[in-house]
């Protein structure tokens, strides 16, 4: 994933270096690796309140958890996976498209993990 824009990227030539967005590629690919490495392993760095309310409560409910040797409290990867992948649009690919979207919206879907 190509931090400066928050999408995913593959090399056109490896001789040249240049690099082209994955979507032109793969869009489907392209989306999981957003949704997993972007949003789950939480590589992608915004603003947004929707992603800073859930990263928060992945922290805190992560301290309750080590705090009191539970392991049931947070779901796993593949969960927060299908989660995002359940409640965006298909056209999200990228950190851009991301971005575009929740604006049109005025910032009025939270997308809470409740």
């Amino acid at each position: 994933m190509h931090g400066l824009f928050a999408h995913v990227v593959a090399w056109a030539d490896l001789a040249s270096g240049a690099i082209v967005p994955y979507d032109h590629v793969d869009p489907k690919a392209a989306r999981e690796l957003f949704i997993r490495h972007a949003l789950v392993d939480g590589d992608y760095h915004s603003n947004a309140p929707f992603y800073v309310a859930n990263r928060k409560l992945l922290e805190e409910v992560g301290m309750i958890q080590h705090k009191g040797r539970r392991v049931d409290l947070v779901e796993d990867e593949e969960w927060l996976y299908a989660f995002y992948d359940h409640k965006l649009p298909p056209e999200i690919i990228s950190g851009v498209t991301l971005d575009t979207w929740r604006k049109k919206l005025n910032d009025c879907v939270a997308i809470p993990f409740r």
